[in-house]
């Protein structure tokens, strides 16, 4: 990406960017401060995230622009020539990013919100210069390329921060607690000098659904979440609180009105990001000719920490539920399993058409019984025992992208 950028300057981000990292949950932090700032100001904002779920454009958007195959088709016809004595080094990941700062450039954007890709120091997205830098969680993922302890990953995904610039620190996932975490924060905050705003000590919110905000120098700010909030799990409030308070903060340097923002909130209709695919997503599929629906929660808990998320969900709302479950092989997959399969009955675990999908023998023997070799498989299993009980639809985004893939070419079902 340095190669690339110094030979072609022009590929750099023009608009100032922000870069959110973290185990989970940066996808949806970012599409919240992306809504945020594209329902409230009149600026064009651009929007990169990963991986998509049923559709590429998910991952590179503009406010205010729709981008859909043929005007990005356009933009990579163009952006090839430019790349053509790299693309022996560039990986799959790095052309898209590289595609979405020329679509960004050549729309004008902004303000860029930037997910990073995978750990934070060497992420193809960390060549852009960021005003500000969020970490939503950490746990344990990825761990041959960003270290086996919560401090080595915490190091790594530090890496997206700037001196002298903001962090907002999410304070959630399984290593958030960690005293090595904690010491690891407070070394490279002090290193760097960064401006830490924390969760629970600057911006929270309570039992009461409030957003407790305090940003110094700006104005404290006390308001009720969004009512479209109001039914969404504990970690997508928190996400939102997170997003609403760097948003605040963005708000302020680019010396925009920001002491209108919670007030303008509430006038929106729908604040759910466009990134809340398959992020413990309830939907219902329709058949057509008999009328029966049959309830579905999409979640993309593709590791450990993912996975106690969906599970405390549904806790909190007590479901009997049945699952489908993909995951890749380098997940752990003999803590994960156990612990849906505490509740997911009947559970269906099936291949992907991946080169990284989990096989049948990597499985504990005592759920190898549960094994298919492919999604459809998973779901005719499933549909042989007539029930109205919710089928959660979990695993890998890959599993969930083939799930919606396998559901579009059957028509009788229509999703909802």
């Amino acid at each position: 990406m340095r190669t690339v950028i110094t030979a072609l300057p022009q590929l750099r981000p023009q608009a100032p960017c922000v870069l959110i990292g973290g185990t989970n949950g940066k996808g949806t932090t970012a599409g919240f401060i992306f809504s945020l700032l594209a329902h409230t100001t009149q600026l064009k904002v651009g929007l990169y995230t990963s991986p998509h779920v049923s559709h590429f454009c998910e991952r590179i958007q503009v406010s205010h622009r729709q981008l859909n195959d043929i005007a990005l088709a356009n933009a990579w016809h163009k952006l090839q020539p430019l790349l053509a004595p790299f693309r022996q080094q560039l990986t799959f990941f790095e052309c898209t990013t590289l595609l979405a700062f020329y679509t960004f450039n050549c729309t004008s954007t902004d303000i860029n919100v930037l997910e990073v890709g995978l750990g934070g120091r060497w992420d193809a997205t960390n060549i852009c210069d960021p005003i500000a830098a969020a970490i939503v969680s950490i746990g344990l993922d990825h761990q041959q390329y960003l270290g086996t302890t919560y401090a080595a990953i915490l190091t790594d995904k530090m890496g997206i921060t700037r001196p002298h610039r903001p962090l907002f620190w999410g304070q959630q996932g399984s290593g958030a607690d960690d005293p090595h975490t904690q010491r690891t924060l407070h070394k490279i905050t002090q290193q760097k000098q960064l401006t830490l705003f924390r969760a629970d000590k600057n911006f929270s919110c309570n039992d009461n659904n409030i957003i407790n905000l305090n940003l110094p120098p700006l104005p404290t700010i006390n308001t009720p979440l969004p009512l479209s909030l109001s039914t969404q799990p504990y970690w997508l409030q928190r996400n939102f609180t997170l997003a609403f308070a760097l948003t605040h903060w963005l708000l302020h340097y680019l010396k925009l009105p920001y002491t209108q923002l919670a007030d303008t909130i509430h006038n929106l209709p729908h604040l759910l990001p466009p990134t809340i695919l398959a992020r413990c997503q309830y939907r219902q599929l329709r058949h057509r000719h008999t009328g029966q629906v049959q309830p579905l929660l999409l979640d993309a808990c593709h590791n450990y920490d993912g996975a106690l998320a969906l599970t405390a969900e549904l806790q909190r709302h007590n479901l009997h539920t049945a699952g489908m479950l993909s995951l890749l092989d380098d997940k752990e997959i003999d803590k994960i399993v156990p612990l849906l399969a505490q509740h997911l009955n009947p559970l269906a675990i099936f291949a992907l058409h991946h080169k990284r999908s989990m096989t049948r023998t990597q499985l504990p023997a005592i759920w190898q019984h549960c094994w298919h070799d492919n999604c459809a498989s998973a779901w005719q299993n499933l549909m042989k025992t007539p029930t109205n009980i919710p089928i959660v639809v979990c695993g890998s985004f890959y599993g969930l992208g083939e799930m919606l893939e396998f559901l579009s070419h059957h028509p009788e079902w229509h999703l909802v």
